[in-house]
């Protein structure tokens, strides 16, 4: 049926009606012509009519016959000027408002996007050539001459001689008739799809590399302050000439099927300027350069159904028009400028390989792990098809990726690298490609990191038993455009476009990225239905156990399962640690995988930064097993827990791509899917989270260089372009996260700073069971942790050493804090480990510690300083923390001069008591010497009751030795939940002395008594000697002053060898214990002294005054006294010598009363004046008759 045109209104415009045509066909009626109201078919309007043709990319809208004339008066105006009416077939860029306009290449003589005909002897002939022009020496052209009559819906141009030609470079070559001496013949469709259009056919031959026009795609880059750099791809893998048919359309006002006047469709397939490939007879396949899996060169076979005279057909294959330069249409007005065009596919194709007749895996790009699988054209089934769209993006404003700069916060936001161009923008342009499914199975799309791709006991080439072969987690192609260029036809000698060390880069981070976005964007609805149908199967019965049935090279254990080409990961294991094999391991591992997270996986270069946990899951949730235990510390990737932009902490990098971790973290714009796991901050983008990982990067290099070997495998790491693996960034530790031997450490820890450096994976090793794998033992684990107290770290600049005490807030009379605590981990063990703790002692045996000493410099701090080693024999590692440096800590005591510690340790006695609540139990030893001051009576005179310290005079921060000790030890008791709310126990009475290490005064009394250090006394405030055991001991002759004890006091218990009591002990040793005891209320400034003696007598019961003798004599003391006094032994000066006095001893014999009865017995312990370690005794019997001569009864026995 012809094509007939419909009145507007009742004025001499007629239109085809909308709806039957791709933009406005419209016939003038000539002045001369009777209007007949009435439609006129197109045979009528070219030849019972005089009027002319117009073509407009819209219709106008007339709302008035006066105001249709109008338009038909102005056009008729432009196209005669001088009155004398013609007829003409004219392209208007406007209909409205009305815009008449011409290409710039128009020469000044040629009526613009027009041309005109008339009737002759033989026929209605064109008057004036008409061009049609795509670009630079490309053009359709019909010269005048030609015969115009119509056929079917178009009018039909036809003339042997002149000839209708496409001019174009010698890469293309078209003549338009079928035959030789065949009339030229062209269509001008007024319906359809390339209505307005000249369509035509004949015969194409390429020849590629005989011009300099690209037969392929193009992609181009900016660079800043320099022109873009424009790769070409060539298509077209062939020297030789081939011909083949063609049929083409040309749209004069849409050469490049592109700009605001383009009624161009490319997603529907419809392009006003084309050149297709129908293949009437023998099929055409066109060697490409693009290549299977296996290297394999692959054809493309046009798929075309368009004829003439109406012209290609939607989706036919062929060849477009695209601009090599960005500037092919002016900006003001909409029109074509001069340009040099290139060559780009559209359309469907079939896709064939020598050999295949089933499927076949086509590279994307440069990477052999991303493909697309398809159907190929040589099977019996319907084949898949690969479909070409043009007028795609094609420009990456700047490349390499640009760093984030914080001064440009738009940097850090992620944006695509071939954005759509701004509307009404000009850009660069190329054809992506869309996979569209026969009748067979749905094709798929496969990606997986380069470098870690998954193997499988279902993979080809596996054995199902050693040898596995490779998987391809796929995912089901819908109906979406992607960049796919053909890197085989690029020559690596090219000199121009982009440098081949680039290559790998661009095509991982531009148009791979690209194309896998796209995919995966499609497919996740349908990823996520696959996941909800797993779910829904779950939730039906007890989640079913993780079995992995794939793994990467590097360890990475999947569990996956496909169907109907669509992949769903259930579960990825990034790691596994087990320090006990008699332990069940811990898995560090992705489960209930979102369809988000998945496609981090389905990526050919992985570089992912996640903070935001949202479709990653946390362990609360069951998704993140997010926990390792490497060498016995535990680590926590708590991603999302404590996220921010400006703050790395828990961030979880997952990195199988070529390219350093430095470079990667400050191209925001390289990480995948940015804005689902890299956005903590939606304000700020990813430009001040960049910065920060520079920066962290950076300072960790920064220390690595300074000698800081903590630091160096980090840092090999961070800026090895090779390296592949899980690096977590940051990570949270809690109390219960540190080693058990450790576990005490956390009451001087502040865990609002105390956190993983890093800590990461490199390598599994991986068990094969025929069908599914597991991690035997554990992961290749490398991490460091780094805590450092800011003093701390501040005292080692300043160049303080790191066993000097820090002046420190503590909260009561002791306090631990731990300096420093390094662990470096490699291959899972513990390689290196540093620390220092602080225990500060602000309190000594009661007495408040007034200042302490090293080597008389006075420290800055009442504390010391222990150091931390971790010693490893076989699997066993012990950690140990001591010190061996002496401190001097001076009490405000008069009579404890000094404190001097010579070594102590510290130990975690048990992680949890079993208590409610639990609680950690530490425990600080002590080894030191008590140096004790020489009373005096404030006259000169000395009565050196505690003995044992230095020699009169001494400064106490001189102090060297003393009463040797061991096993004082603080205790430490921490609530496992809130461990800084430490409880502190100094525990005295387990002290024990060594005498022979000690440093015994001359003249004291346990020198001149041969006194033994037995043990340590402690008693609270109001308990009396009587209630330890100890009578009182009075200070007589020589004593200084004394203050009654009212507080605390300590005590020193001696053993007192009083010889032997003869045959009825026995033989055995006549002993008792004699306490020297203090209270810390006297200050070291007071004159008098809280110290008092008690004594334990010997047999006797604790407290008791009277003691037996085998039950046969008892004795019964009434005073004890103690006196330090000169002796008569005829030396001058005279010699003082202590001496004890049991007092008013009574006697009774198998109970008989007391004997004497009339009489006193006292009783005098005194050692030998001459220092030989000896004791002597004797009683002196008194009667009570004042007149009675004393008679005095000695006797001498000597004791060891």
């Amino acid at each position: 049926m012809s094509a007939a045109f419909e009145q507007v209104a009742k004025s001499g415009l007629y239109q085809v009606p909308s709806g039957a045509s791709v933009g406005w066909c419209a016939y003038l009626l000539s002045p001369q012509d009777d209007n007949p109201n009435a439609p006129i078919p197109l045979q009528a309007a070219l030849t019972g009519f005089s009027g002319s043709f117009v073509f407009a990319p819209a219709a106008p809208s007339f709302t008035s016959t006066e105001a249709a004339n109008d338009f038909v008066s102005a056009v008729q105006n432009w196209l005669a000027p001088s009155g004398v009416p013609g007829r003409y077939c004219v392209w208007l860029p406007s209909a409205a408002p009305l815009t008449f306009g011409a290409p710039s290449f128009s020469d000044s003589n040629a009526k613009y996007f027009a041309f005109s005909f008339s009737r002759q002897i033989a026929g209605l002939t064109l008057q004036s050539d008409f061009n049609a022009n795509v670009g630079t020496n490309l053009f359709l052209s019909i010269p005048s001459g030609i015969f115009l009559d119509t056929q079917q819906d178009s009018l039909h141009f036809r003339g042997l001689s002149p000839f209708i030609a496409i001019n174009c470079p010698a890469t293309l070559s078209f003549t338009v008739a079928s035959t030789e001496n065949a009339e030229n013949e062209a269509y001008l469709p007024f319906s359809g799809n390339c209505a307005g259009c000249l369509v035509l056919a004949g015969k194409m031959t390429i020849t590629p590399g005989a011009g300099n026009l690209l037969i392929g795609m193009q992609f181009a880059h900016g660079n800043p302050g320099a022109p873009d750099t424009v790769q070409p791809f060539p298509l077209l893998d062939s020297s030789a000439a081939q011909t083949m048919p063609y049929l083409a359309s040309f749209d004069p006002l849409d050469p490049i099927c592109a700009g605001p006047l383009s009624q161009s469709q490319p997603a529907a397939g419809i392009y006003r300027t084309i050149v297709t490939l129908p293949a009437p007879g023998a099929e055409i396949s066109l060697p490409s350069c693009y290549r299977t899996a296996t290297n394999q060169p692959v054809h493309l076979l046009p798929v075309a159904s368009g004829s003439v005279p109406s012209g290609p057909a939607a989706y036919d294959a062929g060849f477009v028009f695209q601009p090599v330069t960005p500037k092919a249409i002016d900006p003001a007005t909409g029109l074509p400028v001069s340009t040099t065009p290139y060559v780009a596919p559209v359309g469907n194709y079939r896709l064939g390989v020598a050999g295949s007749t089933t499927g076949i895996s086509v590279l994307c790009g440069l990477a052999g792990t991303e493909t697309l699988n398809m159907t190929s054209a040589d099977g019996t089934a319907a084949a898949d098809l690969l479909r070409f769209v043009a007028c795609s993006p094609a420009y990456t404003p700047v490349f390499p990726l640009p760093a984030a700069d914080l001064s440009n916060p738009s940097s850090g936001v992620a944006t695509p690298p071939l954005p759509q161009p701004a509307s009404g923008a000009t850009a660069y342009l190329t054809s992506w490609a869309e996979v569209i499914a026969g009748a067979q199975a749905a094709p798929t799309y496969s990606a997986q990191p380069e470098g870690n791709p998954l193997f499988g006991q279902a993979g080809p080439y596996g054995n199902g038993s050693t040898v596995v072969g490779a998987l391809h987690p796929t995912t089901t192609l819908g109906p979406v455009s992607f960049p796919l260029a053909p890197w085989a036809g690029v020559p690596v000698s090219a000199t121009e476009g982009i440098p081949p060390d680039q290559w790998s880069s661009y095509d991982a981070k531009v148009l791979s990225a690209t194309r896998r976005n796209a995919i995966l964007a499609s497919a996740r609805p349908l990823i996520a239905s696959a996941k909800a149908a797993r779910a829904a199967l779950a939730a039906t019965a007890a989640p079913p156990a993780v079995i992995p049935n794939g793994t990467t090279p590097q360890g990475l254990l999947a569990q996956i399962e496909t169907a109907g080409g669509q992949t769903d990961y259930a579960a990825v294991i990034l790691a596994q640690s087990q320090p006990d094999p008699a332990q069940t391991p811990i898995q560090m591992a992705f489960l209930d995988m979102s369809p988000e997270l998945q496609g981090l996986f389905q990526t050919n270069q992985l570089f992912a930064v996640i903070v935001n946990d949202q479709y990653v899951g946390t362990s609360a949730d069951g998704r993140f097993a997010n926990t390792v235990d490497v060498a016995g510390w535990t680590m926590q990737a708590n991603v999302g827990g404590t996220a921010s932009s400006s703050n790395v902490s828990n961030v979880l990098i997952l990195k199988f791509c070529v390219g350093t971790l430095v470079d990667l973290a400050a191209t925001p714009s390289a990480w995948v899917d940015p804005a689902d796991f890299s956005n903590p901050d939606v304000s700020s983008g990813m430009a001040v989270l960049s910065q920060a990982l520079q920066d962290y990067f950076a300072n960790a290099i920064a220390k690595a260089d300074a000698g800081n070997t903590l630091y160096a495998n980090f840092k090999a790491i961070v800026t090895n372009p090779q390296w592949q693996g899980v690096l977590v960034l940051a990570a949270d530790m809690t109390p219960e996260d540190l080693p058990p031997q450790l576990a005490g450490l956390a009451a001087g820890i502040d865990f609002s700073q105390f956190r993983a450096h890093h800590f990461g994976v490199t390598a599994s090793p991986v068990h094969f069971d025929g069908q599914n794998f597991s991690i035997p033992g554990q992961s290749s684990f490398f991490g460091l942790v780094d805590y450092q107290l800011p003093a701390y770290v501040q005292n080692l600049a300043a160049g303080g050493s790191p066993t000097q005490p820090l002046p420190l807030p503590a909260s009561g009379d002791y306090d631990f804090t731990v300096l420093q605590l390094q662990s470096l981990f490699y291959n899972s063990t513990v390689i290196d480990f540093r620390s220092h703790v602080q225990v500060t002692i602000n309190k000594a045996l009661g007495s408040t510690v007034t200042a302490s000493y090293a080597g008389a410099t006075r420290l800055a701090a009442n504390g010391v300083v222990l150091t931390g080693y971790y010693q490893s024999q076989g699997d066993t590692g012990t950690y140990l923390f001591e010190s061996d440096a002496t401190t001097v800590m001076v009490p405000d005591s008069n009579v404890l001069d000094a404190l001097v510690i010579d070594k102590m340790i510290y130990n975690t006695l048990t992680s949890n008591d079993g208590a409610t609540p639990p609680n950690i139990l530490s425990r600080i030893l002590i080894w030191g010497s008590l140096d004790f001051a020489v009373l005096n009576d404030g006259k000169g005179n000395t009565f050196d009751v505690m003995s044992y310290g230095m020699p009169v005079g001494t400064d106490a921060a001189q102090a060297t030795g003393g009463l040797a000790f061991s096993n004082l030890h603080i205790d430490m008791s921490s609530p496992v939940e809130s461990p800084n709310m430490t409880t502190y126990r100094i525990v005295e009475t387990d002290m024990v002395f060594d005498q022979a290490g000690s440093l015994l005064r001359a003249g004291s009394t346990a020198a001149g008594l041969a006194l033994q250090p037995q043990r340590f006394v402690a008693a609270t405030a109001g308990t009396t000697p009587a209630a330890k055991g100890y009578l009182p001991v009075r200070f007589t002759t020589g004593a200084p002053p004394q203050l009654p004890v009212s507080q605390d006091w300590y005590g020193i218990s001696f053993l007192v060898n009083m010889g032997g009591p003869g045959a009825l002990a026995s033989a055995a040793g006549f002993t008792s214990q004699l306490l020297f005891a203090w209270s810390p209320q006297s200050a070291r400034s007071a004159t008098s002294y809280a110290a008092f003696a008690g004594l334990q007598l010997p047999g006797a019961s604790p407290g008791a005054s009277a003691f037996s003798l085998q039950g046969v004599v008892k004795l019964t003391v009434g005073s004890l006294s103690l006196s330090y006094a000169p002796i008569d032994n005829g030396v001058k000066p005279p010699t003082y010598t202590f001496t004890l006095c049991l007092g008013d001893i009574a006697v009774s014999f198998l109970g008989l009363a007391r004997l004497p009865s009339s009489a006193s017995i006292d009783m005098f312990l005194f050692g030998d004046p001459n220092g030989t370690g000896s004791l002597g005794w004797y009683a002196a019997y008194v009667e009570n008759s004042a007149s009675a001569n004393a008679r005095l009864a000695t006797s001498l026995e000597t004791a060891q």
